[in-house]
């Protein structure tokens, strides 16, 4: 399984916070509503009363419906994140849709006159408006339990009391005396007609609504919506101002219905927003996954590993990060950021094995969505997984290159092998002794042969007597002299090193004896700490390395391809009537990783 871990690099010193225009335009709502308040309490001009039974039904209308709206994007937000706020706000606007529904519908367009319900729908109001208000700050510090229990319990209570309120209508202590004009009710204020019982709930509903605006105000900076900040600091104000001014009649609008119609369509425009980042979410996460197939889908066997990193660095820079942030994915531990205050590194790990990591910077103050941290966790998964699968790819394929050579080395010991040592000792025999010389050559080339096909390491001197038969074998061919000389003694050389340098010789012998008409050929070796090294040299004709290579010949490419795929280096130096030179240089200390 994918293993990762992702640090958080913090700053030991404190950073300013940046501007943020949600949190001012929360506070700016706040000192406007404070100020309309403060004219509709203190002066005769910012009050209304008036009476329109179509409005207000209207306006009830509105209200229940965006609270059920409200109540059900709550309710699919909690299903989907089990967040306890986002219950608590299905529990919350469910219970003030059904008091809604109740008294601000059916019961003031039934039958029953508005001197027949009497205090009920503010009863009603109050204790809806308490309970919602308890359980959003619940939700709001993550203390309401996660069960849908809680909901149901709070919707069932809500119509239960309801329709208890009704029932008991006139048994119900007075919470104020009722005004009996509408033009009285523009008088300065009603509030000191409330009972006892109407101040303590008006203060408690008060205080519960103006806590709960000034909480979600200050969580706006931790990612609470702007929208719905703005309608609950809307409704405190609105309550405050029910409180001061109670519409004493159904169809009376007022300032605090002005305010709660205003706060209701705050939450209308907090579901807009809420619909739009949900599609613009989606089609995110649709690219995202996009973007992971597209990785997934890399080639492993091209076997490129920086392939691998650049895709990754691609997905998480395209799909996840500002446009100015810096997204680097190194096989190297990363080094220590300048900015240790806005960096995140990422691990990527498949099991005990580290292949790299992922260091995104940003250039300003910003902190990952958990959206954004999990989708590139994913990203270092996957381009855990696809490193995995090339060392896979990569273990396979030697597995069956030695089956293979093991294969053949079975046929030349098991055929040629044998034939040929029964064709030296009957050659023996007849005392023939070049025929015999030439069979003792060819014996050892099969084991020579063999050797290296089983993957063993010959030693030097097989190695060298090797070396020399080629250029003697060569030389015959071309007509020239070719010299071996080993510059220093050489120690084991592995199988495939000694085979990609017999190659390598050998192209470049017979590119030399071909094209340049060498009188003389000298082969010098040299082997140092962690490399080996095999300088071909001649005196003939030379040419020009930067001149373009003849159709049909591959000669110098097969050698280039041949070293670089070891992980060495070949150089070819030449001069035309000067001679040519062909050094290699293969490293020893990989040729584990190069096999």
């Amino acid at each position: 399984m994918v293993e990762d871990t992702v640090r958080l690099i913090t700053a030991k010193r404190e950073r300013a916070r940046p501007f943020r225009w949600p949190h001012c335009v929360v506070l700016a709502w706040w000192v406007l509503l404070s100020a309309l308040t403060f004219v509709a309490l203190f002066t005769p001009y910012g009050r209304i009363a008036f009476r329109h039974d179509t409005l207000s039904f209207t306006i009830e209308t509105f209200n229940a419906l965006v609270a059920t709206l409200v109540a059900g994007v709550g309710a699919i937000r909690y299903a989907f994140g089990r967040e306890p706020f986002d219950l608590a706000v299905s529990a919350a606007f469910g219970s003030i849709a059904i008091t809604a529904l109740w008294f601000g519908l059916i019961v003031p367009f039934s039958i029953y006159t508005l001197p027949a319900i009497g205090d009920a729908p503010i009863y009603g109001w109050i204790i809806t408006r308490l309970i919602a208000g308890i359980l959003l700050l619940l939700g709001l510090g993550g203390h309401l339990p996660r069960r849908w229990s809680v909901a149901v319990a709070a919707l069932g209570s809500i119509a239960l009391v309801d329709a208890g309120l009704w029932v008991g209508r006139f048994t119900l202590p007075t919470l104020f005396e009722l005004v009996p004009g509408v033009s009285e009710a523009l008088e300065p204020s009603t509030l000191f007609r409330h009972t006892v019982v109407g101040l303590a709930l008006q203060a408690g509903i008060i205080s519960l609504y103006v806590l709960l605006a000034a909480k979600l105000s200050a969580a706006v900076q931790r990612g609470i919506d702007v929208w719905l900040a703005l309608s609950f600091v809307t409704a405190a104000f609105a309550q405050i101002q029910f409180a001061f001014y109670p519409a004493p009649f159904h169809t009376t609008i007022s300032n605090a219905d002005l305010l709660w119609l205003t706060s209701y369509v705050l939450l209308l425009v907090y579901l807009g927003d809420q619909y739009l980042r949900a599609v613009s979410g989606l089609r995110r996460q649709q690219e995202r996954a996009s973007a992971l197939l597209t990785l997934s889908q890399t080639t492993v066997a091209s076997r490129d590993r920086d392939l691998v990193l650049e895709s990754a660095r691609q997905a998480i820079q395209r799909l996840a990060v500002p446009a100015d942030a810096e997204v680097v994915l190194s096989h190297a531990e990363p080094p220590a950021p300048s900015d240790a205050r806005n960096t995140r590194v990422y691990t990527i790990q498949a099991d005990d094995t580290r292949y790299g990591w992922i260091t995104v910077t940003f250039r300003s103050a910003h902190e990952p969505e958990a959206e954004t941290d999990e989708y590139i966790r994913t990203v270092a998964n996957q381009t855990a997984s696809l490193l995995r699968a090339i060392d896979l790819y990569d273990e396979l394929a030697q597995a069956a290159v030695r089956e293979e050579r093991a294969s053949l080395a079975r046929e030349l010991h098991d055929g040629l092998a044998q034939d040929l040592a029964v064709l030296q000792l009957r050659l023996g025999a007849a005392g023939s002794e070049t025929l015999r010389e030439l069979a003792d050559r060819a014996l050892a080339e099969a084991r020579y042969a063999i050797t290296i096909l089983r993957g063993q390491t010959a030693a030097p001197t097989d190695f060298l007597r090797a070396l020399e038969r080629l250029a003697e074998d060569l030389a015959d061919r071309f007509g020239c002299s070719i010299e071996v000389n080993q510059l220093e003694p050489l120690s084991d050389v592995p199988a495939h090193l000694q085979v990609a340098l017999l190659r390598i010789i050998r192209e470049a012998v017979i590119n030399a004896g071909k094209h340049g008409q060498p009188q003389k050929v000298t082969i010098q070796l040299r082997q140092r700490a962690g490399e080996i090294e095999a300088l071909v040299s001649d005196d003939g004709r030379g040419f020009d390395p930067s001149a373009p290579v003849p159709p049909g010949r591959f000669g110098l490419q097969s050698m280039f391809e041949r070293a670089r795929l070891l992980g060495g280096e070949l150089t070819v130096t030449s001069q035309p009537g000067v001679g040519t030179s062909v050094r290699v240089t293969l490293p020893c200390s990989q040729s584990e990783v190069a096999r």
